[in-house]
């Protein structure tokens, strides 16, 4: 059996839920299920890029609004994954 599997927002807020997810993905793969697994944005990703255009910003604003959102995801990505260096 196929599942679709959808997670967005709080479900991969940081390292430690996407690591749920993982453990859920693989559950269900264990279960024999052929899993299709659809990932949104992180948690508090939209809000911020509707920031960056309304009202239209300005070009520093955007560049912060940027710089946040690298960072955040290179802290995921640093705390699944380790140093990249």
């Amino acid at each position: 059996m196929r599942k679709v599997m959808k997670f967005g927002g709080t479900s991969v807020k940081d390292a430690q839920m996407m690591r749920r997810v993982v453990e859920l993905v693989s559950k269900e793969r264990a279960d024999g299920h052929e899993v299709v697994c659809v990932a949104s944005a992180v948690r508090g990703v939209t809000n911020a890029l509707v920031k960056m255009v309304t009202p239209p910003p300005k070009e520093k604003d955007v560049d912060g609004h940027v710089d946040k959102l690298e960072a955040l995801h290179h802290q995921i990505a640093g705390e699944l994954f380790g140093d990249p260096e």
